[in-house]
């Protein structure tokens, strides 16, 4: 995420504190959509809950003044409180224009803008402590429109390099004021996940590819099964793809052409899909010849055969009307709905097939990314079902009927929730994003990725390992510090938003394609 200044400035370097170098262990809170940590800003502390989010340096904190002010409703929870509560607060006076003013920085995200100024205070992460100056950002407006809490950002971005000809300029992070060079990141579907600091080197660490983002190439997605050899499904041009690795995504974005692609081949190696998919060709069929009688003999997981007739007769009604039928042009001489369109259609009725006892694990292909480092480390990055598919809410209207008064029988229109299945991937939006991709919280689901800003270029490193939760140690000498529990709340069933997810920031690909 890049933050344009409406004035220009001169950077001043970062005062901190002497940051503890011992390893520590901060439990990542899971609010659907991505994951929070526990932070504490001020003297004495005041407590927040910040997005932790590798796709940004930013260390930023709702300020208490956008409530009064009414921009930040107060469903985004605490506020930060700097004068008269905090002794070791003050507004970054390097950062004031002529007439005295607080610079305003504007920080441009996928699903609004954020208005703050510059202030200096005290940030403690775990066992860390850093003193950040004029690099703690004060959200003062904004235009989110996000549905649930959101106290601020935890940015976890790699160092950017400044130029005096660059209009885009990051304050310095709690990372770089800290001194962290290494640190890891993994999520769980129930339960906390963990962001530790100061962590070991990894032995397998692969070179980043660019200079503004956790980023590495990519020479394609592959699919996996039991039914066959790992097949190609998304390749990349020549000069290969870009992934930017960021926590701070809810989905993997891509090139929508590659999208369907995926959806298609995926539909066509998950018998269920594979299955409908036949047997709507069929209904169509008979539709076609006026003989209205039902497809007999359809495969069981195709059923129920509702779904089979409403989907081929909305496909016959629908043929090449564009508005009625989202997101293409039907060909009339097309004779059923494409693979990618069934796919995403049996997702949304998975109420009418999916229970406890489904293992879409066991059911559907994993997805295989191959990623690739600077230096020609070479990695696979495997996605689960699980981990790529997810539940959803959404409000549906009905009628209940009410007694007025306990006597009089009225009918009343209330909203209900519904739920639906839906892949957990979002197309990046824009035409001239080529072959660049964000994988975002899906891997951390999967991996422990580990982040190092020591080695030279920065790298990264993926392991498997279960997701352990932090826990109390119980070790007195440690002073009360986190460990790591054994196991893992583990991975199980699929995950549910409820939420809306969150997008990558406005110009996070195009800052990849200048700047890699």
């Amino acid at each position: 995420m890049r933050q344009l200044l409406t004035v220009l400035a001169v950077a001043l370097p970062c005062s901190c504190l002497e940051a503890d170098k011992q390893w520590s262990c901060i439990p990542l809170r899971n609010q659907d959509v991505y994951f929070t940590a526990t932070v504490q800003v001020g003297t004495p502390p005041q407590q927040f809950d910040l997005v932790a989010d590798t796709g940004s340096t930013t260390f930023l904190l709702q300020s208490c003044a956008c409530q009064v002010l009414g921009s930040c409703p107060l469903s985004y929870g605490a506020c930060f409180l700097g004068t008269d509560a905090s002794s070791t607060f003050g507004l970054a006076t390097e950062w004031t224009q002529l007439n005295g003013e607080p610079v305003t920085w504007s920080l441009v995200y996928g699903s609004g803008d954020i208005e703050a100024v510059a202030a200096t205070d005290a940030v403690t992460v775990g066992n860390v402590t850093v003193q950040m100056n004029s690099s703690l950002l004060l959200m003062v407006s904004q235009t989110l429109g996000l549905d649930g809490p959101f106290q601020g950002i935890l940015g976890l971005g790699m160092n950017i390099p400044q130029s005096k000809d660059d209009i885009y300029y990051d304050p310095p992070g709690f990372l770089t004021g800290a001194g962290i060079r290494r640190f890891s990141m993994c999520f769980n579907n129930v339960g906390d996940g963990n962001l530790q600091l100061n962590t070991e080197e990894q032995p397998n660490n692969m070179s980043v590819v660019g200079h503004y983002h956790w980023t590495l190439g990519m020479s394609g997605v592959y699919l996996e099964d039991s039914a066959g050899p790992e097949l190609q499904i998304s390749g990349c041009k020549a000069g290969g793809c870009s992934a930017i690795l960021d926590s701070g995504t809810t989905f993997i974005t891509g090139p929508q052409s590659s999208l369907i692609g995926i959806f298609a081949s995926l539909c066509q190696r998950w018998k269920r899909c594979a299955d409908l998919h036949s047997s709507v060709f069929a209904q169509l069929s008979v539709i076609r010849s006026g003989i209205h009688q039902e497809v007999v003999g359809a495969s069981a997981v195709a059923r129920p055969s509702d779904l089979t007739s409403r989907l081929a007769d909305a496909f016959e009604q629908h043929v090449g009307d564009h508005r009625k039928w989202p997101g293409r042009r039907a060909k009339a001489s097309q004779s059923a709905p494409e693979l990618y369109e069934v796919f995403v259609i049996l997702l949304q009725e998975c109420n009418s097939w999916y229970s406890n006892e489904t293992n879409l694990n066991d059911e559907m292909p994993s997805l295989s990314f191959h990623v690739r480092g600077a230096n020609g480390e070479e990695d696979v990055l495997r996605l689960r079902p699980t981990s790529y598919i997810g539940e959803t809410t959404f409000d549906v209207w009905s009628w209940s009927k009410r007694h007025l008064l306990g006597i009089i029988p009225i009918w009343w229109l209330e909203p209900e929730a519904a739920y639906l299945c839906t892949p957990f991937f979002g197309h990046t939006g824009d035409e001239n994003s080529g072959s660049d991709w964000i994988l975002g919280v899906p891997v951390f689901y999967e991996y422990q990725v580990h982040h190092d800003m020591g080695s030279d270029p920065p790298s990264m490193a993926f392991s498997r390992a279960n997701c352990s939760a932090c826990k109390q140690s119980e070790n007195a000498a440690d002073g009360g510090s986190m460990a790591l529990a054994e196991g893992s709340t583990g991975h199980t069933g699929l995950r549910m938003l409820r939420r809306r997810p969150r997008v990558p920031p406005i110009g996070m690909l195009e800052s990849l394609r200048h700047h890699a």
